[in-house]
């Protein structure tokens, strides 16, 4: 297996040099933690299950994060804030914080993802009002690609194109949260094999 606490440690090294701009855009912007656990040898990626009475991508698995407020600092303050809403989790809890780029959805969110390390013994509760379920996928399940598919996609000149989707406990994560879990595994050098 790959040693992702040494990718994850290295990128918060390149991250503590950056700051975090809040782009013009006329989209909405938001910010999601792809954030790890380390549970019996292995790390496991932490998503949740929306409900359904949220105005947005209700009933879909996301990465923990929410919409930027006006009274939010920056994107990693939104991050904090919408993981201790959503998880319980204090930013304190949180360590080796690194970025990925923006992910533009067909929704109009501008998303920023940060990478972060849950501390050891961190107890997940969800709010059970934006957040119904709580689910994770190991990192060695992802690496193997037996989760991994392809969802193809007609684009609004008809053209046919195809975006990633990963299969977890009966629930599909595809969209930005797809795209960003992708993203997180090029940018270590990392390319998920498809078995399924």
């Amino acid at each position: 297996m790959l040693n992702f606490k040494h990718f994850i440690e290295k990128l918060s090294l390149v991250f503590e040099n950056q700051s975090i701009q809040i782009p013009d855009s006329e989209s909405r912007l938001a910010s999601v933690f792809l954030l790890f656990e380390e549970k019996k040898e292995d790390f496991f990626i932490i998503l949740l299950k929306r409900s359904l009475q949220v105005q947005f991508h209700g009933g879909e698995i996301c990465l923990p994060g929410g919409t930027f407020e006006s009274t939010d600092r920056d994107l990693l303050t939104t991050a904090f804030r919408e993981v201790e809403e959503e998880i319980g989790v204090p930013k304190n809890k949180i360590g080796q914080i690194s970025t990925l780029d923006f992910e533009d959805t067909r929704t109009g969110f501008t998303i920023k993802p940060f990478v972060g390390l849950l501390e050891d013994n961190v107890e997940l509760t969800i709010d059970g009002t934006e957040i119904v379920d709580i689910l994770s996928i190991s990192i060695n399940d992802l690496i193997k690609g037996s989760n991994l598919r392809t969802l193809w996609f007609l684009d609004v000149d008809q053209n046919l194109y195809s975006k990633p989707a990963f299969i977890l406990d009966g629930e599909v994560a595809w969209g930005a949260t797809a795209n960003i879990i992708v993203n997180f595994f090029n940018k270590i050098g990392y390319k998920i094999n498809q078995d399924g």
